[in-house]
């Protein structure tokens, strides 16, 4: 099944959303996961697949991802003016 992906080199975890790993049929292993994001910490048990993707360059790669049921959430308004101190100009 074809799907989108975000190839992030910078990135610490490869995430897949619970849909779409129930779609594809993955067979995973039970994790417990800690996740800092923006404005918060999660912690849950989630499920962990290891998965064979295919670059533009036709090779197979397996990726590890784990499973969250979304892979974003609000965001809360920042002062800007702190930022601004950091990068002035």
């Amino acid at each position: 099944m074809p799907a989108n992906a975000l190839w992030d080199s910078g990135s610490t975890l490869s995430l897949i959303t619970k849909k779409l790993a129930r779609s594809l049929h993955l067979k995973g292993k039970i994790i417990f996961l800690s996740i800092d994001t923006v404005g918060s910490q999660q912690s849950f048990e989630s499920t962990q697949y290891t998965i064979p993707v295919q670059d533009v360059a036709g090779e197979i790669v397996d990726i590890v991802v784990v499973e969250v049921e979304k892979n974003s959430s609000q965001i809360n308004q920042i002062d800007k003016s702190v930022i601004d101190r950091f990068f002035p100009g």
